[in-house]
């Protein structure tokens, strides 16, 4: 983010202050980064340092150019940014920094709701962020678990539980989402963990076929869920799977900006 300045002045303004060298190629050095004016001083009181490498064709890493820039701390990024995003996005986001996946978190809800409070003028960009935040699980561990959030509630189906721990065969398995009444559990599947480990496929897949099975032997539906789901247009996949399954939906309830 540049504020006001163009890419060119935001350049200009690097080269006389010697961040970059004055022959340098300035047309490609910001190639595929979007220019915004951000939200000033309301919710920057005090920016920090940072210095950003400038990345230029053929270059080596070791002679990158450092630009040093004041940034914006974490809260005040998310809160002038967040506004900018569609919901799922914005929920990806910010469950990112809510739950720093399972590890003490940066930012919580009230910190974040008293920067809106605080530095947002915009009615509309209020709504927005206390919807997001009075939605936002810290619970979420990946991306993929904060989109299946999403699309379960724009398919309205009633949020699960998360992070629930089952004993079952002596061992304790702790579930992505749980609905307890209907004794049915979801999982988010990204593929990652066979990817990663490609030589130890079978291993890998046999563990979570004997995880399934002590689950199955407590009662319970086990579900997974693929990001090819979540991206399907309608989620016709995942809505015909959580039905199949006894957990009903309505009409769905899409967020608008």
């Amino acid at each position: 983010m540049t504020g006001s300045l163009t890419p060119e002045d935001f350049l200009r303004r690097a080269k006389e202050s010697e961040a970059i060298s004055a022959d340098s190629t300035t047309s490609r050095l910001l190639q595929g980064f979007d220019i915004a004016r951000h939200m000033g001083t309301a919710l920057d009181p005090d920016p920090e340092t940072a210095r950003l490498p400038l990345p230029h064709p053929g270059q080596s890493d070791d002679k990158l150019h450092h630009l040093p820039l004041r940034v914006e701390p974490l809260g005040a990024c998310l809160v002038d940014t967040l506004p900018r995003l569609p919901f799922a996005d914005a929920t990806v986001a910010l469950e990112a920094v809510m739950s720093r996946f399972r590890k003490p978190a940066p930012l919580a809800s009230p910190e974040l709701l008293e920067l809106v409070e605080d530095g947002i003028k915009s009615q509309r960009k209020r709504r927005y962020l206390t919807q997001l935040l009075q939605f936002a699980s810290s619970l979420s561990e990946s991306p993929g678990e904060s989109l299946t959030r999403v699309r379960l509630h724009e398919l309205g189906i009633v949020q699960p539980d998360q992070q629930v721990e089952l004993e079952a065969d002596g061992k304790r398995f702790r579930v992505d989402f749980l609905w307890e009444k209907a004794k049915v559990i979801l999982e988010f599947d990204g593929w990652m963990k066979y990817r990663n480990h490609a030589s130890s496929f079978d291993q890998t897949h046999k563990q979570e076929k004997l995880r399934e099975d002590a689950l199955r032997s407590l009662g319970y539906s086990v579900l997974r869920v693929y990001w090819e789901d979540l991206m399907e247009p309608g989620c016709t996949r995942l809505r015909k799977l959580l039905h199949r399954h006894g957990i009903p939906s309505a009409n769905p309830d899409a967020h608008t900006r």
